[in-house]
């Protein structure tokens, strides 16, 4: 595999008004074209703030992070779907394309094309408004994926969501990942979720945030996410990544 993004000895420091505070600390990783990462640390830990400095929303105090291609294309999804309310689904959809001015009929036949295969073939014409939490995601998904990124980031997209939706959708979701190849860095709280969905689940330390571990996944790749949940050693690995967290309950 060809390496997109190179991560090393990275830090980041805020300054207070008191002290400065350090929210990462020389973390390294490499990121190979078509992963899918899946980051899991515990709350305030500094997840957000890796990712911000990867979409380059902020500054590292030091180390590098380095594409392999001049200026990327980087699709940034967050926790909110962030549909405008009074443009509809396709419009949504195709907003991306809009703002870089690279929509063209080819590309808006390809988004009308991932809305019908999940599920929203008889919304594309609606607001926002008529739409599930589920299929807001699908919706602010296809978007971010529409303008063919080099690499996307999701920031907890399903927390939101009940746990039965966010199981469907996150399914879904890797599905399509997976279908255009796109290299994808997920964070999560969810271990079972970056489990399911990554190839590679990198453990952060609670702050300032190291890389306490990394594990390469060999689960089937035929499984959906209800039958990878099902096998002893998604159980296993569960449990030693819930040990490397060092959670106390």
């Amino acid at each position: 595999m060809n390496c997109l993004l190179s991560i090393k000895n990275l830090n980041k420091t805020f300054d207070s008004k008191d002290e400065k505070i350090c929210a990462i600390e020389d973390i390294s990783l490499d990121i190979n074209e078509g992963e899918i990462i899946g980051i899991v640390g515990t709350s305030g830990c500094g997840k957000s703030t890796l990712l911000n400095i990867i979409a380059g929303l902020i500054k590292q105090t030091s180390g590098t992070c380095t594409f392999s291609k001049d200026s990327p294309k980087i699709s940034y999804m967050l926790q909110s779907d962030a549909l405008l309310p009074w443009k509809t689904v396709l419009e949504n959809a195709t907003l991306g394309l809009d703002l870089m001015h690279i929509k063209t009929e080819e590309s808006v036949k390809e988004v009308k094309k991932m809305l019908k295969e999940y599920g929203l073939k008889d919304f594309i014409d609606k607001k926002p408004a008529s739409l599930s939490g589920g299929m807001k995601q699908r919706v602010a998904l296809i978007r971010s994926l529409a303008i063919k990124p080099d690499i996307l980031l999701l920031d907890e997209p399903f927390s939101a969501l009940d746990y039965y939706t966010r199981l469907t959708i996150s399914n879904d979701v890797q599905r399509l990942i997976k279908k255009t190849k796109t290299t994808t860095i997920i964070i999560t709280h969810d271990i079972a979720e970056a489990l399911c969905f990554a190839d590679r689940v990198v453990v952060l330390s609670s702050r300032p945030s190291k890389v306490k571990n990394i594990y390469d996944l060999k689960f089937p790749k035929n499984l959906n996410f209800i039958e990878k949940r099902t096998l002893p050693e998604f159980n296993n690995m569960y449990n030693v990544i819930w040990r490397d967290l060092d959670v106390k309950i």
